[in-house]
């Protein structure tokens, strides 16, 4: 009984203290209101604060012209308002073909771009140039009409020099000529001959507008913009004339239809001479131990003494020279392997030209000939048509019409993919095999058979590359030249719509391109053109709507158009040509 009543006093109890506890903690909560937010407490801090905006991609403007409409198509790089004059400042890349409405209508001889300088040579001669590195002040005022700086002067090539000059090849290979990158030093053009060595007297001067009795008679801009320089080469033959020039960041090299080779320093002022050498000169008395020369003159390279050069090629600080036999000299610095010969302390910059020894590479019964050489920044091409060995050809009653493919070898930098064989390596001194141009092939109706497709054009800028695929061979078959590109994409300079570096050779969709989400659309029209089957040792494209999208230059097609100098019609059969810069690529116009 006492248990009983003890239980029923501790229930009691319990049930006491829960009704109370129930009680407290019904008081002590906030009451909810149904379908009602509680409000938030003012922050007095929150209206001193700047409200935020939201940031708009920047887009550029239209065109009215297509790409059967001459002009110049950019993209990549433009912190230095080079791709798109003007909008440096919010679009520092640019991820797809951008039409510079300054070049709509016009035919260029040569186009040049670096990363804060574009050079284009007008289809009469003359030079226009923009960017940062000529003038902020002129993109500030009015991006979208660019300057005309050197004319009269009938340049058909122009190269950069790294910042310090323009260097100019006139059509009839007489002279080549040198001027300053920026426009205040193009308009104060009389200081160019007091500040070279011996009063000028290593270069010829012209200076326009300046009342100079040789000056051409030029239009009013023209004439506020200075001086043009005449680099002095040793005296040519009577009938040698200058065939080609190539610049690296210090040096120039000058080649004659005679097969000599120059070379020299870069620069129109004195003050601009190269802190040291690193052989890229090819001159014993130039080499890495010896003080660089002075710009302006350019000599001779001796040590090729009977070889006749045909073809030159330079990167950064290096130089490569084919001779008419299909052999390659290099010469230059050699630190990333960009000679092709191994690295070592004697060989980490060669002076002279040192003959690359491809025939390692081959069998005995192999003849490796070179056919083409490439550079730029610090990597190097060379393309090789093997030739078998006469008197293996004898020994085995081999017939002459036995296939030998073409190799396509890469060496010197490749960290950002340069080498397109697929790896990323910082220095590779070995000539690598680009396997994919060994798998190019189509068939030919002439000799009833597959053929390996012709490399025509290559376009080497500091970190990536670009090749055009047929050539003329294709445009006469109706087809254009398909394009092949990879290496660095850190602005977007491949094409693809991304960032994203590329190391083996790959198509990019056409110059027309949807601005809704060109991203989208370049990518799916890349992933289109690389959907590709293998047959036997053949590569076809797997359909034909993705040969309409991807990027394919045409050769000798005619177009009409209007000159916007003179407004008046004009036709004539063009070639679009790609062209590569510092981290920016370009497609230009050219009268065949």
């Amino acid at each position: 009984m006492l248990k009983a009543r003890s239980k029923l006093l501790y229930a009691g109890s319990a049930a006491a203290v829960l009704a109370v506890s129930a009680t407290i903690y019904a008081t002590q909560q906030p009451r909810m209101i149904q379908n009602e937010t509680p409000e938030k407490a003012a922050d007095p801090q929150a209206e001193l604060l700047p409200k935020k905006k939201k940031l708009k991609t920047p887009t550029l403007p239209e065109s009215q012209y297509g790409p059967d409409y001459p002009g110049v198509y950019a993209w990549g790089n433009n912190t230095g308002n080079v791709v798109a004059p003007g909008y440096g400042a919010t679009l520092p890349s640019v991820k797809s073909p951008y039409r510079i409405p300054f070049f709509d209508g016009r035919v260029l001889r040569d186009l040049a771009l670096s990363g804060s300088l574009g050079v284009a040579v007008l289809e009469n001669g003359d030079i226009v140039q923009w960017g940062d590195a000529y003038s902020k002040e002129q993109l500030a005022s009015n991006p979208s009409k660019l300057e005309k700086t050197v004319k009269g002067r009938d340049i058909k090539k122009v190269e950069i020099a790294d910042g310090k000059a323009v260097y100019g090849l006139n059509k009839a290979g007489s002279r080549v000529y040198a001027w300053p990158v920026s426009r205040d030093e193009l308009v104060a053009g009389e200081r160019l001959g007091t500040s070279t060595y011996n009063g000028g007297s290593w270069w010829k001067i012209w200076t326009w507008g300046r009342g100079s009795a040789t000056g051409p008679n030029l239009t009013e801009d023209a004439a506020k913009l200075g001086s043009c320089l005449t680099v002095k080469l040793p005296s040519l033959g009577y009938t040698e004339y200058i065939k080609d020039i190539s610049v690296g960041n210090d040096h120039i090299l000058v080649l004659t239809s005679k097969g000599r080779v120059f070379s020299g320093a870069t620069g129109v002022y004195a003050s601009q001479k190269p802190a040291a050498s690193k052989g890229q000169y090819g001159i014993a008395s130039l080499s890495q131990f010896d003080e660089a020369p002075v710009p302006g003159k350019v000599y001779e390279i001796k040590s090729f003494k009977e070889t006749v050069i045909d073809q030159i090629a330079t990167g950064d600080y290096h130089s490569l020279a084919r001779s008419r036999e299909g052999q390659v000299y290099g010469f230059g610095e050699n630190v990333l392997g960009q000679l092709g010969i191994p690295y070592s302390y004697s060989t980490a910059n060669a002076a002279i030209p040192t003959l690359l020894p491809f025939h390692k590479l081959y069998p005995r019964q192999t003849i490796p000939e070179a056919t083409d050489i490439a550079a730029g920044g610090a990597t190097s091409y060379v393309t090789i048509q093997p030739k078998p060995n006469p008197h293996e050809i004898l020994d085995r009653k081999k017939s002459k019409d036995d296939e030998f493919k073409r190799d396509v070898f890469a060496f010197g930098s490749g960290l950002v993919g340069q080498l397109g064989t697929g790896a990323y390596v910082h220095a590779q001194s070995t000539p690598v095999k680009i396997q994919h141009f060994g798998n190019l092939a189509e068939y030919s109706e002439t000799l009833r058979r597959m053929t390996q497709i012709d490399l025509s054009d290559w376009a080497v800028g500091r970190n990536h590359t670009a090749v055009s695929v047929g050539g003329p061979a294709r445009a006469a078959a109706g087809f254009g030249s398909d394009v092949l590109i990879w290496g660095g994409n850190e602005y977007a300079q491949i094409g693809t719509g991304k960032r994203n570096n590329i190391a083996k050779p790959i198509s990019i969709s056409g110059l027309r391109v949807d601005r809704v989400n060109p991203a989208v659309a370049m990518a799916t029209a890349a992933r289109k053109a690389d959907e590709i089957v293998r047959d036997e040792d053949a590569w076809h494209l797997a359909d034909q709507a993705s040969a309409n999208e991807r990027l394919q230059l045409f050769h000798r097609k005619y177009v009409t158009y209007t000159d916007p100098d003179t407004n008046r019609k004009r036709s004539g059969k063009l070639t679009q040509v790609l062209t590569a810069g510092d981290n920016n690529t370009a497609v230009y116009y050219k009268r065949e």
